[in-house]
């Protein structure tokens, strides 16, 4: 059976016209590897951040990686998503993610919390 992973009417409506092409690629992607899996079936939560490589991102994508950087930023600097290293630390700025062995993403719910309802 195919799965599906809902997203609401708002990241169409409202915050696609906005995005870069590679951007919404890469917020729709997040939503897929976080609120798209079930993390325990018995209470129903869905994951909340999934760890990505910037080589994934490239691949799931289709886009070059110069391309998946500043797609990153324009949607950490719209507030869409966190990015975080394994410590949990919010890595805000580009020069903060350089070099990082892994990098973990999240929809941003607090600050889409006006707009958006949990999945």
């Amino acid at each position: 059976m195919d799965g599906f992973t809902q997203i609401k009417n708002v990241l169409i409506d409202e915050e696609m016209p906005n995005l870069s092409g590679a951007a919404f690629k890469i917020l729709i992607l997040i939503a897929r590897q976080t609120v798209g899996w079930v993390e325990d079936s018995e209470k129903g939560t869905r994951k909340q951040k999934d760890w990505m490589s910037h080589s994934q991102l490239v691949s799931r994508t289709g886009h070059a990686k110069a391309t998946i950087t500043k797609a990153i930023k324009e949607l950490v600097d719209r507030k869409l998503i966190l990015v975080s290293d394994t410590g949990g630390n919010i890595l805000q700025e580009s020069s903060d993610r350089r070099g990082k062995s892994k990098l973990f993403y999240e929809i941003n719910f607090a600050d889409l919390s006006r707009k958006w309802n949990a999945f």
